[in-house]
């Protein structure tokens, strides 16, 4: 006996996506993302490389993450922690959407590729869309893990710190990233997009150096301006949305 179409074909169907070439069409992308190199403008990553960029991209959030949450550590209360933490998020994030945009949510060659394929247009918006989010869901996750774990072990963190930085991050990528798509597809400018990403190409990795070095600097000068800073932050920090 052959089985009905499942929820997520009927909830497809109803919005007009062929649910085959749909499925079909979101595993290519996301195959192509994780075996690829067109991921490389964020990493300087060439066609010769052993390891797919995107690896590297996710590799160096969490090593951003990480080095942040260990320097803040038992130095900054929870808010400031937290805040820290979401703004190295939307940094990160914005940079490598920005970067990636045309491998992660539009790629004009798509159209030599599919365009002779019976693929509706609705079809082909819902796998770029489910991709876009796959992309998106792995960064924000690889530049979330360290701060919810670490900063639950700070001591007026509070039994629901994992769970309510996690809710805020998600708030916060999400949010980073549905604003790049709205800007980027409102102006619809080559030329300023492939200056912005020359500059934001190396983003992720001058984080990494300024985290770096810039706690080397902070723990050789003493961390009583960091604590201070962290307990009475200046009131414009109060209008950045990850304070929020």
């Amino acid at each position: 006996m052959s089985q009905g179409p499942g929820r997520l074909d009927r909830l497809l169907a109803r919005l007009d996506v062929q649910p085959r070439p749909f499925r079909a069409f979101l595993w290519a992308l996301m195959t192509m993302d994780l075996r690829g190199f067109h991921y490389g403008k964020a990493t300087g990553t060439g066609a010769n490389a052993t390891i797919s960029p995107l690896f590297w991209v996710v590799g160096q959030f969490l090593t951003a993450s990480l080095l942040l949450s260990t320097f803040l550590f038992a130095r900054v209360d929870a808010t400031f922690f937290a805040f820290a933490g979401l703004v190295t998020a939307v940094l990160c994030l914005f940079s490598a959407v920005v970067v990636e945009f045309n491998e992660a949510a539009l790629d004009p060659r798509d159209r030599t590729v599919v365009g002779h394929r019976p693929l509706t247009p609705r079809t082909y918006a819902a796998a770029r869309m489910g991709n876009f989010l796959f992309y998106v869901a792995l960064l924000g996750c690889a530049l979330s893990v360290f701060p919810a774990v670490v900063g639950a072990f700070l001591r007026d963190a509070g039994p629901y710190f994992v769970p309510a930085y996690l809710w805020a991050s998600l708030l916060a990528v999400l949010a980073t990233a549905s604003l790049v798509i709205l800007v980027l597809t409102t102006i619809g400018a080559d030329a300023p997009l492939e200056s912005a990403q020359s500059v934001l190409a190396w983003t992720q990795i001058v984080l990494i150096l300024l985290v770096f070095y810039g706690a080397q600097l902070v723990v050789r000068k003493g961390t009583s301006d960091l604590a201070l800073f962290a307990a009475d932050p200046p009131g414009w920090v109060g209008w950045l949305p990850p304070m929020w």
